[in-house]
C-alpha cells in the first residue's frame, strides 16, 4: 500500500490500516515549512502505537504528519515497533490531527516558510494584558534575527507546528516582526534538513565541518557563491562517508534547493 498524500491523507492511511488490522509501519515523506522530511508511523493490529519524525516525541511526531503539505507514503507489513509511546486511540489521534490542520492553515496566513522573526522595535507592554504561553517565551528566547522558522522549530525543540503557531501569535501581539528579506539566505537549516533526510544523524557533523572549512557561521546569510562553496566542501566530506554515488545524488538535490532558494 503506497501513494501520494494528495490522494491518501494521513486520516485515510490510519483508517485503511485499521480496517485491515495490519501490523507494520508507514514511511511518510513530505514537505513542512519548505523542507522535505521523512518519518514513520507504526501500527500494531491496526492501531497507531509509535511514530518517529525529526527529534519529536512520538505523539507530537504522529500529529505533525497531518500538516504535511505534500509527500508520499509506503506501508511496510511486518513486526511492530519495539516502542509503543502513542497511547491515544486512532479516533482521538485523527480528531487532534484534523484540529491541528485547521490551526496550521490559520497560522500559515501569517507565517510563511523562510520567515525570520525579529524582536519588535515598539513592542506592547506585558503589563497591558499580554499573556505569553511557555511556547511563546521559548520561541522568543531562540529568535536571534537570523534563524528562520524551520531552524527555530528544530533549535527550540518545539517542532514545526508549535513554533509556527507561536510565531503567528507573537506577530499578532506585536512582539515580533518579520525580518526584511535580503539577497542572502540562511542556508544552514536547508542543507542540514536535506543531509539528515539522506544520511541520518552523522550528517550534522558533516554540515558543521563544511561550514567551518568554508569559513562561515551557521546563522550567517550566504550569497549564492558562498552557499556553493559550502556545498562543495560538503560533497567532498559526504563522499568519504558514503561513497561518490550516493554523495552525487544528494549533491543534485542540494543544488536543486539552491536554485529554488536563490531563484536561479
Amino acid at each position: 500500500m503506497e501513494g501520494p498524500l494528495a490522494e491518501f491523507s494521513i486520516t485515510d492511511i490510519i483508517s485503511l490500516v485499521y480496517l485491515g488490522k495490519r501490523t507494520g509501519h508507514a514511511e511518510i515523506s513530505g514537505i513542512i515549512n519548505d523542507h522535505k522530511v521523512t518519518g514513520s508511523l507504526y501500527f500494531k493490529g491496526g492501531n497507531v502505537c509509535h511514530a518517529t519524525l525529526l527529534d519529536l516525541p512520538a505523539l507530537e511526531a504522529a500529529l505533525t504528519f497531518f500538516i504535511f503539505e505534500d509527500g508520499y507514503f509506503h506501508f511496510y507489513q511486518g513486526q511492530p515497533s519495539e516502542r509503543e509511546d502513542v497511547k491515544v486511540s486512532n479516533e482521538m489521534l485523527i480528531m487532534q490531527g484534523i484540529n491541528r490542520l485547521d490551526q496550521w492553515k490559520e497560522a500559515r496566513s501569517l507565517v510563511q516558510p523562510g520567515d525570520v522573526p525579529v524582536l519588535s522595535q515598539n513592542p506592547p507592554t506585558l503589563n497591558g494584558g499580554v499573556k505569553l504561553k511557555p511556547d511563546d517565551w521559548k520561541l522568543l528566547t531562540y529568535s536571534n534575527g537570523q534563524a528562520d522558522i524551520f531552524a527555530l522549530g528544530e533549535k527550540s525543540k518545539l517542532g514545526q507546528f508549535k513554533a509556527t503557531l507561536a510565531m503567528a501569535g507573537l506577530l499578532k501581539m506585536g512582539l515580533v516582526e518579520k525580518k526584511p528579506r535580503t539577497g542572502g539566505v540562511v542556508f544552514y537549516p536547508e542543507l542540514e534538513g536535506l543531509a539528515l533526510g539522506q544520511l541520518g544523524q552523522p550528517a550534522r557533523n558533516l554540515v558543521e565541518q563544511a561550514y567551518q572549512r568554508a569559513g562561515f557561521q551557521q546563522e550567517a546569510p550566504l550569497t549564492l557563491d558562498q552557499a556553493i562553496l559550502v556545498v562543495n566542501h560538503f560533497r567532498r566530506l559526504s563522499a568519504l562517508m558514503v561513497g561518490p554515488g550516493p554523495s552525487e545524488m544528494l549533491d543534485e538535490q542540494i543544488r536543486g534547493k539552491l536554485r529554488h532558494l536563490y531563484h536561479r
